[in-house]
């Protein structure tokens, strides 16, 4: 659909295109040419997809012929991590982190992520068991695979090797840290391939950690928790509860809370939702929390003769927001901030 100040007139044009040809159709409304790479002008060109009835199946049959066009690195044997800048530099060339790389023989294929891609980890399921990969990302990301020692670190790190065959994984513990490559020709196994996969499409509230607090900085939860609900996306200091999501966080636990526990919450508050009460519930027991829009930390002290196994926060007044949010997605409802909640048995 477009719009144009100089001609008001409404007209329909029921032509095959895709959206390749919205650029092309701008650039001939401003008087330019009427293509732009493989975009076709609505207004005076023929769409692809017009001429190719399999336009998806002929754009991927392209992509080699494309991502050359881009000039990229035909090998990657070395490479340099700068952390200051989140970046990534190898035959010359520099890419914004985090990054999957698929290594071949005759041509290096970068995969970023952004708002519109799917996440890294997802785009690795779509690899082949003998692709080489190489994967930069936070530790935790692919901790759950191959680095459980590393499943509550938010550093990076780089993983590498064959998602049917070996796989490393090393910390970047230097702020300039220098890697190689080092694929092997392994034998591969479809099993591990099989698994490899399933454990990359795992959504993100399904993740479990081994922890004895739950970390809102990474991914998931821990290993005690059966599901929760009301809380948004991890980010680099925690998480937001999030009204769009749920009016309530609410945390199940697999097994009934202690009869007798300490509940210490790290957390903050966002907007008029600071210095108010926000009730804290365990079965038939409410406690307050206060909190000021800084982190601060809180032990609310809970009796628990029910054996209760859920635990309720109800922000007042959740609000509605884009900050801190994904371009492109609906605005979040904000109420607290949590870092870190830790359940601490109390003895008697």
């Amino acid at each position: 659909m477009s719009f144009r100040g100089d001609k008001p007139q409404q007209e329909t044009l029921a032509v095959k295109r895709n959206t390749m040809d919205n650029g092309a159709t701008v650039l001939d409304i401003l008087g330019g040419d009427n293509y732009l790479g493989l975009g076709r002008s609505s207004l005076s060109g023929q769409s692809m997809s017009e001429i190719f009835l399999n336009i998806k199946e002929k754009t991927l049959a392209w992509k080699p012929d494309i991502i050359r066009l881009w000039k990229f690195p035909k090998e990657m044997k070395e490479f340099t991590i700068d952390q200051q800048k989140n970046m990534i530099a190898f035959s010359g060339s520099h890419f914004r982190l985090p990054l999957l790389l698929r290594v071949s023989d005759k041509r290096v294929e970068p995969l970023p992520e952004s708002e519109y891609s799917a996440p890294l980890r997802f785009q690795l399921a779509d690899f082949a068991p003998r692709d080489n990969f190489v994967w930069v990302d936070r530790c935790y990301k692919m901790a759950q695979l191959w680095a459980p020692e590393l499943a509550l670190s938010t550093d990076w790190c780089v993983s590498q090797g064959q998602l049917g065959g070996q796989q490393i994984v090393q910390h970047v513990d230097k702020t300039t840290w220098q890697g190689k490559t080092a694929f092997k020709d392994t034998v591969i196994d479809m099993a591990r391939y099989k698994g490899n996969v399933d454990t990359l499409k795992i959504v993100d509230n399904d993740i479990r950690y081994k922890a004895d607090s739950f970390i809102f900085n990474v991914a998931g939860a821990p290993e005690e928790v059966k599901q929760f609900s009301g809380i948004s996306r991890p980010e680099s200091w925690g998480r937001w509860s999030n009204a769009q999501l749920g009016d309530e966080v609410k945390i199940e636990y697999k097994h009934p809370l202690p009869k007798k526990f300490d509940l210490v919450i790290t957390a903050k508050a966002y907007g008029n939702n600071a210095s108010r009460p926000i009730p804290v519930r365990v079965g038939n027991e409410e406690q307050t929390l206060v909190l000021g829009n800084e982190v601060t930390t809180t032990t609310l002290h809970f009796d628990n003769p029910t054996d209760a196994d859920t635990l309720v926060i109800v922000p007042p007044e959740p609000v509605s927001t884009n900050e801190g949010n994904i371009l492109g997605h609906s605005p979040r409802k904000l109420g607290i901030g949590m870092v870190e909640i830790k359940v601490v048995e109390r003895e008697g």
